[in-house]
């Protein structure tokens, strides 16, 4: 529940997918997680990418509306295998 009311989470893995596919799950989705590994580096160095990607699509339909986007980083309890610093 969101605000007292009930929502729907849909988790969607786009990663290798074909970029249409993709964009049409950008173009579909209310709010984003977009998920990096601390124990790689080029995960890391995607966020942007992946920001830029979902801000151009959603921008194209309302510009004027905010997209709840919260980036993740995964892996932490991993601390010897850290390629992306705190």
């Amino acid at each position: 529940q969101v605000d007292g009311e009930k929502c729907q989470l849909d988790i969607l893995d786009t990663a290798g997918q074909e970029e249409d596919m993709r964009d049409n799950y950008y173009r579909l989705g209310e709010g984003f997680l977009i998920v990096y590994s601390v124990t790689m580096r080029d995960t890391f160095s995607a966020v942007n990418r992946f920001y830029d990607h979902v801000m151009q699509l959603k921008g194209r339909e309302d510009s004027t509306r905010k997209v709840p986007i919260i980036i993740v980083g995964s892996k932490c309890d991993l601390e010897d295998d850290r390629d992306v610093s705190t």
